[in-house]
């Protein structure tokens, strides 16, 4: 166990250095800095892709619409699960 935590010590430490390594020319730097400046703009036009999925949802979820047929039938099937239920009780 001890061995593991050693060589985990290790690797963790030459990762650092080969970063700090890299990161010293300034030709490196800017191709670092590039590259996380273009990982940002796509991580976060993904983040705003999903949130406006959901806030379609949610403004569906408050307002629905009666004239779509797939919602509607979802809604008569969960409103009849009650009756039925009611009616096998009795």
């Amino acid at each position: 166990m001890g061995l593991v935590k050693s060589v985990g010590s290790y690797v963790i430490l030459g990762v650092g250095i080969a970063g700090v390594s890299m990161v010293s020319t300034k030709r490196n730097r800017e191709k670092v800095v590039s590259a996380y400046s273009k990982m940002k703009t796509k991580a976060l036009k993904f983040w705003q892709k999903q949130q406006s999925e959901v806030d379609q949802l949610l403004e569906k979820a408050g307002h629905p619409n009666p004239y779509d047929i797939g919602d509607s039938r979802m809604i008569d099937e969960g409103s009849m699960t009650g009756i039925q239920y009611y009616n096998k009780k009795q």
